[in-house]
């Protein structure tokens, strides 16, 4: 069974990459600062942190914990980095296709974590075709039960560092999965990120 979810997997990942041939891929440094988040009156001296990541939990990078002040406000003052691979998008309205990143307030209660809010925000919508790095404030609004209103304040900067010409590469890499070998699904992984003052991490294709 697990072969066979492994194989499915596999040709998803071919189809993927077949669906991107003809469209050139960018590698996009997105540094994300991480100001504070508010709203928190629900969960005040509790300690939390803020991870972004893609569907992997194991992409993540996440700042350091901070301390919930009796105003409801988590202050981190933290960048997070990111690498990601953009495609242009077929669609003329925008420069790049989506590539969606979770936003998640983590809640560290006992050494264990928990998310008890997020939202999730296309990065690639805010990249530009240029090569002159684009700057944007976000102020997030975080979905949460436990603490309805929480809003994350940051200021994301993307940087284009190359263009890349990888969709053979790509391709053969996906199609040597549909095996099911653990060999041929490792080009898609990545590794945790390395601790570091702006805390990189790197995505999958």
């Amino acid at each position: 069974m697990r072969k066979l979810i492994r194989t499915a997997g596999a040709v998803g990942k071919a189809q993927t990459a077949l669906s991107r041939r003809g469209r050139d891929s960018y590698k996009y440094n997105f540094s994300i600062q991480v100001a504070q988040v508010a709203g928190l009156d629900a969960i005040t001296g509790s300690t939390v942190t803020i991870q972004v990541g893609r569907q992997t939990k194991s992409l993540a990078v996440s700042t350091q914990p901070a301390g919930v002040s009796v105003a409801g406000v988590a202050s981190f003052g933290e960048s997070l980095t990111i690498v990601a691979t953009l495609y242009t998008s077929k669609k003329g309205s925008k420069d790049f296709s989506e590539k969606t990143y979770r936003v998640s307030l983590v809640r560290l209660v006992g050494g264990k974590k928990k998310e008890i809010a997020y939202a999730d925000i296309d990065l690639a919508a805010l990249a530009s075709a240029s090569t002159i790095p684009r700057r944007a404030e976000q102020s997030l609004l975080l979905k949460s039960k436990a603490a309805p209103g929480a809003t994350a304040l940051l200021t994301i900067t993307s940087t284009q560092l190359a263009q890349l010409d990888d969709d053979t590469e790509s391709l053969s890499s996906a199609m040597s999965g549909t095996a099911g070998s653990d060999a041929g699904m490792s080009f898609m992984s990545s590794s945790s990120p390395t601790p570091h003052t702006t805390r990189p991490g790197h995505d999958e294709q």
